[in-house]
């Protein structure tokens, strides 16, 4: 009798295991990463990483010298104002 409620706990133990990882299996398989094969998001990263792009979806961000205007005209006429006080 006590050899049979053994096999029984051992059996339990199995099939909860066994479930667990199926639920697992199933919730990693059902999330949006897993929907696009690999090979696919490998070439949209690369080909955003040719463009000069950090990521491969939105714009790449621009380097703070792009956005400094290195224009001598803007600095004398804002300089004109900020000294004329």
């Amino acid at each position: 009798m006590a050899i049979a409620i053994a096999i029984a706990i051992v059996l339990a133990v199995a099939l909860a295991v066994a479930l667990a990882f199926a639920v697992a299996l199933g919730l990693d398989a059902t999330s949006n990463e897993v929907a696009v094969p690999q090979p696919r998001r490998a070439r949209a990263w690369m080909r955003a990483r040719a463009m000069g792009q950090d990521v491969p979806y939105g714009a790449a961000p621009r380097k703070v010298l792009d956005l400094v205007a290195f224009d001598l005209k803007q600095a004398f006429f804002f300089g004109y104002f900020l000294l004329s006080r």
